[in-house]
């Protein structure tokens, strides 16, 4: 993060359609190339990323977003690489992903956003509080489709036995374009966005991870305790996203306080990440 940008707390509940839209963007171009879900085929169900789709172009080319290479190329829809079929439906559809953010604002939620030196919007991170129910019909159910929630709340209680199911905090990632996704940025946007959070009353926080993520590593060292949920659950995914549920202590939050200047080579080194 430079001196050129600017992050800003935004209001959940009186939040512009032009951010929901410019956010919309953001979560489909990160979905499509560092958490490989970008084209269904509704033939053959396979599942393609960015990468599968624009292997071909160059690298300075195809790490625009993806709404600018749909723009550039005119498509109305994209040929599945497995079976050629057109049949091919977006993932995470512009609309669709704003009234997702519509439907997680309802509750207690909070966002803050980061718009570059022109004041485009290129990364956002937010939050809500909601039951563990709530959680999953609006977060989980996609790639658990079939699990027994009962399993889950066995999972959370084993750990923190005095939890409230009925008021969590879910974090549902931090997004970012790729041309804005070097490993420097995310870290000092996620320390940012941490060290901004008013805490509430909820005693932990619960989110979906990918095991294949360089992140993963950092959550592993901010107390991230996996699930270890059997694979079996896990559906409708690229073979390269490896889900893992985790959850947080509270105690994660107040991680960066004493140091805020903390860098990453910093963190990384005291830590040990191997």
């Amino acid at each position: 993060m430079n001196n050129n940008s600017f992050i800003e707390k935004v209001d959940t509940k009186n939040i512009s359609n032009s951010t929901l839209f410019e956010m919309a963007k953001v979560q489909k171009d990160m979905w499509a190339y560092w958490l490989w879900e970008y084209i269904r085929c509704n033939c053959c169900n396979e599942i393609h990323s960015k990468n599968d789709i624009f292997w071909h172009l160059s690298s300075e080319i195809k790490t625009q977003s993806v709404t600018k290479l749909e723009e550039i190329f005119l498509w109305d829809s994209i040929k599945c690489r497995e079976c050629n079929s057109s049949n091919t439906e977006f993932i995470y559809d512009i609309d669709n992903n704003v009234q997702t953010f519509l439907e997680r604002y309802k509750r207690q939620s909070y966002l803050i956003i980061l718009s570059n030196s022109i004041w485009d919007l290129v990364w956002f991170c937010d939050w809500y509080s909601s039951s563990l129910e709530d959680i999953y019909v609006n977060d989980l159910e996609l790639h658990y489709p079939d699990i027994d929630l009962s399993i889950i709340e066995e999972k959370i209680l084993s750990n923190f036995l005095s939890t409230n199911l009925q008021s969590i905090l879910y974090f549902s990632s931090l997004w970012t374009y790729q041309n804005y996704s070097n490993i420097w940025n995310i870290f000092s946007l996620f320390k940012n966005f941490l060290l901004s959070i008013n805490l509430w009353d909820e005693s932990l926080w619960f989110t979906e991870l990918d095991k294949n993520n360089p992140l993963y590593k950092i959550y592993k060292i901010l107390w991230s305790i996996s699930l270890e949920l059997d694979e079996k659950f896990i559906k409708n995914t690229n073979t390269n996203y490896k889900s893992d549920l985790c959850i947080f202590s509270r105690d994660t939050i107040n991680f960066f306080n004493n140091d805020k200047d903390l860098s990453l080579r910093d963190f990384i080194s005291n830590n040990r990440i191997k």
